[in-house]
């Protein structure tokens, strides 16, 4: 499964999209009420995936700000700008 953020967003309009075709089912109809009711389920799973993935987003743009400011950067950067180094390896 893909993981980056175009992707997430994309497969969130996607989700979107799908429940607005359902508004044509008709919920006095059982057959129709049980898909409402998966559609449902899946939407409330998939807002829930979402907003940890905001945080997580959100928490690495704090960082990397915070890093930022203070001019470091982690093992995974070159430091030839003349960045301190902080965490990593070496």
């Amino acid at each position: 499964m893909s993981s980056t953020t175009a992707d997430i967003r994309d497969y969130l309009a996607k989700q979107m999209r799908e429940l607005a075709g359902l508004s044509d089912l008709d919920p006095a109809n059982e057959n129709d009420r049980a898909k409402l009711a998966a559609a449902v389920e899946i939407a409330k799973a998939s807002a829930g995936v979402a907003a940890q993935f905001t945080q997580v987003v959100k928490a690495e743009i704090d960082a990397a700000r915070a890093m930022s400011e203070f001019g470091v950067t982690t093992g995974s950067v070159s430091l030839e700008d003349g960045r301190k180094q902080i965490g990593g390896r070496g």
